[in-house]
């Protein structure tokens, strides 16, 4: 059986999702770049995958409109 979930339902599980991909992400990152990554190339990676998700959650959830 399907559960039908609310857009405020769906948007929790998104917000979630979204914190448990960038921190698999950050990880995977740590895990190649070994001694080759530094603060600011962390924080460059960090912010380009937070931008990305943050347009997606936009044009589904149709903020600012």
């Amino acid at each position: 059986m399907k559960k039908k979930y609310t857009m405020e339902e769906f948007e929790k599980m998104f917000d979630d999702a979204e914190i448990k991909a960038l921190e698999k992400l950050d990880k995977q990152l740590e895990d190649v770049a070994k001694n080759e990554l530094d603060g600011m190339k962390k924080f460059g990676f960090t912010m380009q995958n937070m931008m990305a998700i943050l347009e997606l959650k936009k044009q589904l959830f149709k903020e600012g409109e």
